[in-house]
């Protein structure tokens, strides 16, 4: 007030001063007119000094000194143009025109103000406010502005504005009216902050309300104190959870989220909750929760710690979903399950419970034939090898037709029981694909050994024809299809009663990959209608099913023999005219991809016999690697009968036998001697042979001793648990002289 009233004064004083200069200076022009203006200027000068030494008498007199009040006015005034100027926050001083006229001039901008929107000071001043509003800008904002600096009130808003390159920032304005001494308006001061970063976190976090309060599950969040004490407290829920609890937010904030829990709440689950977040660990059950009302209900709670930038966890969150209903529907149809269970409502049973069934009902059937199979095999082993032992002896020539009979039949009858543990095995899904490395000329010779006796007793001329464009880096299922072609031939010789079974290998397609290759076997035999062809590959048919039929069997070959081929890729066939015999033919696909570390799975046996009564059993290789590496063999089994038959087959080889009745002993007799290799049986009593194999690899002497399996359990389940148990190689009963030295020359170092 002091600084206006002041400067009102001067302003006086100036215009006195004025008039007092032009009275000399006009009396002096008559005289000298050429000199008038420097007269004029030197009586002004000395009117104007006369004037402020006057000025200041008068104001030393009053107790003041206006020279010193205008050097602090002027001191303060550049101190606070400093301080504005230096401001972060935009600053804008306009005048005071009527806003609805918008004639509001900017005046000053500070130095932000240029920073802030990308205008220089020249190109803000004379110019609206309205210049940093947009397209954009809340069009009742500026209103509600308008509104109140028309009735001259302070304005506080947000308003969206525009930089000059046209990007938007957000700003948060107070503009405050500027008055006179007298109480008028002269100008209007808008201060003005950035508030472009903060209004995003607030709209985020709007966003995030809102979306949490309609949410239909419920959130709940706790602080991060130590779960074991207890201390756990809730700082938010959202509406979802006052209408699913029945709790108010104000009852449960600061309470522990066990307010929820009651009596029927499983401590084993509340237990693994607390075990998972002492851990730091995101947290998963379904836990039965209580309402206000005291109403159980069920929840699907998922728990997850929340860390800050540092990795510092600092809360929990919690979404929790009501499954009452899923549960109580789980309940109910568990009900119902039993109640059909019991009641033996099959048409009350699901469709996956009749799966189910299904399945068990197949594993029984697999059970029962594995033990059938095992309860056969054990006597037919007896059987087959002592029909083996006799034939070596030398016997009369009735005797010796008895004998051979009795083996003939056991293998037929053991030929009965490996197809129907073969059907099972496919039926069940048993069945697996091998790929090996193999040599196809030699398995087809192999194949035709296996049924030379068979033909040369009837006579037939077996030819094999190999095509030598098949390739000789095939890798397949050796074992399968051996299997279909000893069907194929078997089938052709017992149909043919002369002339000619042939086996031919033709290369159908190949490439980088793979190779289709087409066997067949054809004969001269009996030969078949169109009708009993078509007949063919299903199971338990045969080409003639009446009682008065020639040949017998049970009709599972083919559909073996097909399901290997489809397993191997392939498809089967057969052609046939009566009276002119057949061609039965299967296609299979084999992958090109050698593998070094794999041998051929058979190998052609060229007899060389050194011993002529065991000849036509063992190849002459095997023998003789046999009897020379003077072994001693530890055979565990628990049948008198085929104790003895291994014994003695053995023993022909020149192996030296120790027995032992169970597991237990095998045990106990490998702790006590150096055993080459141990033949383990399964089933025994006290200690089976699983049990008795898992002890002895224990032994550390013993970790490299060859433990192979002989028994009468042949799925490929027994075949699994051998080889995990840490058994080298698996002898499925009836053991053949053959395959057991094979398999027993194949441990023997040379």
């Amino acid at each position: 007030m002091k600084l206006v009233m002041f400067t009102n004064h001067l302003t006086l004083k100036k215009y006195a001063l004025l008039i007092a200069s032009a009275l000399p200076a006009a009396y002096f022009a008559q005289l000298f007119p050429e000199y008038f203006l420097a007269i004029f200027l030197l009586c002004w000068l000395c009117l104007g000094a006369l004037s402020l030494t006057l000025l200041r008498q008068i104001h030393l007199a009053k107790g003041g000194d206006p020279l010193c009040d205008i050097i602090a006015a002027n001191t303060n005034l550049q101190l606070l143009s400093i301080c504005v100027e230096r401001s972060n926050d935009v600053i804008i001083i306009t005048d005071a025109e009527p806003f609805d006229g918008a004639a509001r001039k900017i005046l000053y901008v500070n130095h932000a103000f240029e920073k802030v929107t990308g205008y220089s000071k020249a190109e803000a001043i004379g110019r609206t406010p309205k210049m940093l509003h947009g397209k954009n800008t809340d069009r009742d904002t500026r209103v509600r502005i308008a509104d109140k600096l028309r009735l001259c009130q302070p304005v506080r808003e947000t308003v969206l504005n525009y930089t000059k390159s046209g990007e938007q920032f957000w700003s948060e304005i107070d503009i405050t009216p500027v008055l006179d001494a007298a109480g008028k308006l002269t100008h209007w001061m808008s201060v003005q902050r950035d508030v472009t970063q903060t209004k995003a976190v607030s709209d985020e976090l709007s966003l995030l309300r809102t979306c949490l309060s309609q949410v239909s599950d419920v959130v709940l969040i706790t602080d991060a104190e130590p779960v074991d004490g207890g201390d756990r407290k809730i700082i938010y829920v959202n509406d979802a959870f006052a209408k699913m609890t029945g709790y108010s937010r104000e009852e449960v904030l600061g309470k522990n989220p066990r307010i929820l829990q009651g009596d029927q709440t499983n401590r084993e689950t509340t237990k693994r909750l607390r075990t998972d977040l002492h851990k730091w660990k995101t947290a998963h059950e379904r836990v039965l929760n209580y309402k206000k009302d005291g109403t159980p209900f069920w929840v699907e709670l998922i728990i997850n710690p929340i860390a800050d930038k540092k990795g510092w966890f600092t809360h929990w969150v919690a979404i929790q979903r009501d499954v009452t209903e899923q549960v109580e529907r789980e309940e109910q149809q568990r009900a119902v399950q039993q109640l059909a269970f019991n009641l033996e409502a099959e048409k009350a049973v699901r469709l996956e419970d009749e799966k189910l069934i299904a399945e068990s009902s197949s594993r029984e059937k697999t059970a029962f034939l594995s033990i059938m199979s095992h309860e056969i095999r054990t006597p037919l082993n007896a059987i087959l090898g002592f029909s083996q032992l006799l034939a070596l002896n030398e016997l009369p020539v009735s005797a010796r037709d008895k004998v051979e009979k009795i083996g003939s039949a056991s293998e037929h009858l053991l030929g009965v029981m490996n197809d129907i543990l073969d059907y099972s095995k496919i039926e069940s899904g048993e069945m697996q694909v091998r790929h090996q490395a193999l040599h196809v000329p030699s398995l087809l010779k192999e194949s035709m050994d296996l049924v030379l006796p068979l033909a040369a007793k009837k006579g037939l001329l077996l030819e094999l024809l190999i095509e030598p464009e098949l390739p000789t880096d095939l890798r397949g299922d050796a074992q399968r299809l051996k299997q279909v072609l000893f069907n194929f031939l078997s089938n052709a010789i017992k149909f043919t009663e002369a002339g000619t079974v042939t086996l031919h290998a033709v290369l159908r397609s190949v490439d980088d990959n793979q190779a289709v290759v087409q066997f067949s076997v054809t004969d001269t035999g009996i030969g078949m209608t169109d009708q009993q062809c078509s007949e063919l590959f299903k199971v338990f048919q045969q080409g003639d099913n009446s009682f008065s039929r020639k040949y017998g069997g049970t009709g599972l070959g083919l559909v073996i023999s097909k399901r290997f081929s489809e397993l191997m890729g392939g498809a089967v066939g057969v052609k046939s005219v009566v009276g002119q015999g057949s061609t039965f033919w299967c296609t299979v696909k084999f992958e090109r991809k050698p593998n070094s570390d794999s041998t051929l799975v058979l190998n052609a046996q060229d007899v060389n016999p050194q011993n002529e009564a065991i000849a036509h059993l063992v190849a002459a290789d095997v023998l003789e690697r046999l009897t020379q590496a003077s072994l001693t063999v530890l055979v565990a089994e628990d049948d008198a009968f085929n104790q003895i038959v291994a014994e003695e087959m053995l023993n022909l080889v020149g192996i030296s036998v120790d027995l032992a009745d169970n597991g237990e002993i095998a045990l106990r007799k490998v702790q006590e001697k150096q055993y080459d290799m141990v033949l383990m049986d399964l089933q025994m009593p006290v200690m089976d042979g699983i049990k008795a194999t898992l002890a002895i690899r224990k032994l550390p002497s013993q970790a490299n001793l060859p433990i192979i399996a002989m028994t009468a359990n042949s799925t490929e389940h027994d075949k699994q648990l051998c080889f995990e148990a840490g058994m080298n190689a698996f002898i499925a009963k009836p053991v053949l002289l053959e395959t057991l030295c094979q398999t027993l020359a194949n441990f023997v170092k040379v």
